[in-house]
């Protein structure tokens, strides 16, 4: 069998230094284009063209450079939007999130596809299906879903007026339409499948982890903190549930935190985390930072990672990356979805404002406790979300794609 041409449209650039979901881009990019390289005409699949949005081309076609030296022009950047602010408010209200592929974008793989360059479009976000051809074949494309709107959402707080609540509904309406408008799914975790299956009863659906670069992450196993211990929950704020986990921690769980741990610090760490929750900063006991130039430093310095939203869907970054760097985390289902993490092995787990506060408490407290979950964190998300895994997976997708395609002729 010939290798399959595959064409894949991205929100952002496949960059580790930009965003969460760039960081999973960049992986499953530099492992599929390092394996053509090492394997040649014998590699079953030929990565042909990545097509992405970049709000700063000159910057992240520089950073692309240095990054993949050998094949950073495979990547073809793209401004979002039309050009016209009018023009993206209008096509806004009828195709909601459409700014995240662009006309230059939709133009361009368009024309690539007419003209027969891909067997398989590999669409790694769903709000970027609008960049395909309108009379695709569903058969040819397959969709990632990396999170859904409508129960990410439900972790916001109540819309505060009739326009917010007309547009969140407009967002989830056409996250339904989207989706029940292509076949071949690739979601992060058995929840999303689940969810899926609603919206789309007849979707083939493969679970396939979010990838992340383990040796990105240098490991630091944790031991009974030396001075103050420092409790932390890291994330962009503006994101619901990132928001709500926040907003947690800090009215429910840290008053008893603290009372159990005296001399412990509570540092809440992300974009935007002051315009949310700087009225709950205290002199020598909370904290609150945003929009640190380098993340990495508040998850050394940490005790335990607390992440517990009240909803959410797909894998949370932020407990992948805390769990790599050695950090232990104490989380509930929302938090550990995909992960398969077994409670006191991988993390702490709970539901209730109780267990979450009593898993804190022994993580502080504990030594051999702590010390255990940092090593073997990182053991599963090494097992679990390597990018050699998830490109096997992937590749085993677009081949049976492409089969049961050979077949329909």
């Amino acid at each position: 069998m010939s290798s399959i041409r595959v064409g894949m449209i991205l929100n952002e650039p496949p960059l580790p230094n930009i965003s969460a979901a760039t960081r999973s881009f960049a992986a499953i990019f530099e492992t599929i284009k390092q394996r053509e390289f090492d394997q040649g005409t014998r590699s079953p699949i030929t990565l042909e063209k990545v097509f992405a949005t970049s709000t700063d081309l000159d910057r992240d076609r520089a950073e692309l450079m240095k990054n993949f030296p050998d094949f950073h022009q495979t990547v073809e950047l793209h401004s979002p939007g039309t050009g016209s602010r009018w023009a993206d408010k209008i096509k806004g209200l009828l195709m909601p999130l459409s700014y995240m592929s662009g006309r230059s974008l939709t133009k361009s793989f368009r024309k690539s596809w007419l003209e027969n360059h891909f067997d398989i479009a590999h669409v790694e976000h769903l709000w970027t299906t609008y960049a395909l051809p309108r009379k695709i074949d569903p058969d040819r494309v397959l969709v990632s879903l990396l999170n859904f709107l409508k129960t990410d959402l439900d972790a916001a707080r109540p819309a505060i007026n009739v326009l917010r609540e007309s547009s969140r509904n407009r967002i989830i309406y056409s996250e339904t339409q989207l989706i029940q408008k292509y076949r071949y799914f690739r979601v992060l975790s058995e929840e999303m499948a689940k969810t899926l299956r609603q919206i789309h009863p007849t979707a083939e659906i493969h679970v396939v982890p979010l990838p992340i670069n383990i040796h990105d992450y240098e490991f630091r196993p944790r031991f009974h903190p030396t001075g103050r211990p420092i409790v932390t929950c890291i994330g962009s704020m503006f994101w619901p549930p990132s928001h709500a986990a926040a907003h947690r921690l800090l009215t429910r769980l840290w008053p008893e935190i603290k009372k159990a741990v005296p001399n412990s610090i509570l540092q809440i760490v992300g974009r935007d985390a002051c315009r949310h929750f700087n009225d709950f900063a205290k002199p020598d006991e909370i904290e609150v930072i945003e929009n640190v130039p380098d993340i990495k430093p508040y998850f050394h310095q940490a005790d335990a990672l607390v992440y517990a939203p009240s909803a959410g869907s797909g894998m949370k970054v932020k407990v992948q990356e805390a769990m790599l760097y050695g950090l232990p985390v104490v989380t509930n289902q929302a938090g550990i979805e995909g992960l398969d993490a077994v409670h006191r092995e991988h993390a702490m787990t709970g539901e209730t404002d109780e267990e979450l506060i009593r898993s804190v408490i022994d993580v502080l407290t504990n030594n051999e406790l702590a010390s255990s979950l940092s090593t073997q964190g990182r053991r599963l998300i090494e097992l679990k979300c390597g990018p050699e895994s998830v490109t096997d997976s992937l590749i085993s997708i677009y081949q049976q794609m492409q089969s049961r395609l050979q077949l329909k002729k």
